[in-house]
């Protein structure tokens, strides 16, 4: 019988070891979430209740912001992060197809990529903005233990994100801005005048890559 197989022991162990490092090297990669802030978030939106999820996946009434981070695989990690913000209008966040799959696709290439959970402003928009710079705090602050380059960590937003991601580069130190701004649901066709990203602008303008990648 392949029980008495002397070598049977021995392959065992093989495929025990095999086993074991495919699970080590999965629970390196395993995303994570980190509380954003260490005690009460500054800034009050008022809203009241339990946190809750429509059947769409949209994350409503956000009091207690944090960052889900994935790490990018370790055989591809390029150093690079990237902060996501995702949209919903200010009124829910978009955190799956704005947020995590983002995530997940930057992570499968070398990049580990960190979806803010910010709160729900309720009309007090200082408050995802505070929640951006204490998010890139934070990644700063763990930058090596999560295997990042501090000087590498760019900016995302979608939609509503965009706003929160571009006002957060444009009222940041250099330090704290980040490295490098991208969006998504921003641009439209070039005679398309439209309000962009940028609070408090008087008129209207077009938003160009230009703006938007800079």
């Amino acid at each position: 019988m392949f029980y008495k197989n002397p070598h049977f022991p021995k392959t065992i162990f093989l495929i025990l070891c095999l086993v074991l490092c495919n699970t080590v090297s999965k629970a390196q990669h395993a995303p994570f979430e980190v509380t954003l802030w260490p005690s009460t978030p500054p800034g009050n939106s008022g809203l009241t209740g339990p946190e809750t999820i429509d059947e769409h996946g949209f994350v409503h009434n956000v009091t207690l912001p944090s960052l889900l981070v994935y790490p990018a695989a370790q055989e591809k990690n390029t150093g690079m992060a990237v902060l996501i913000a995702p949209g919903g209008g200010y009124s829910f966040l978009a955190i799956n197809h704005e947020g995590k799959e983002i995530a997940q696709w930057l992570a499968g290439n070398g990049i580990t990529g960190v979806v803010l959970k910010y709160r729900i402003p309720n009309g007090h928009h200082a408050i995802p903005l505070a929640d951006a710079q204490q998010g890139m705090r934070l990644i700063r602050e763990n930058s090596a233990k999560w295997k990042i380059d501090p000087n590498s960590v760019g900016v995302m937003g979608s939609s509503a994100g965009i706003h929160t991601a571009h006002s957060f580069r444009c009222s940041n130190t250099s330090r704290l801005r980040g490295s490098f701004l991208s969006g998504n649901y921003l641009c439209r066709q070039p005679d398309t005048p439209r309000i962009g990203p940028g609070i408090g602008r008087r008129k209207p303008h077009v938003a160009t890559p230009e703006l938007l990648f800079q």
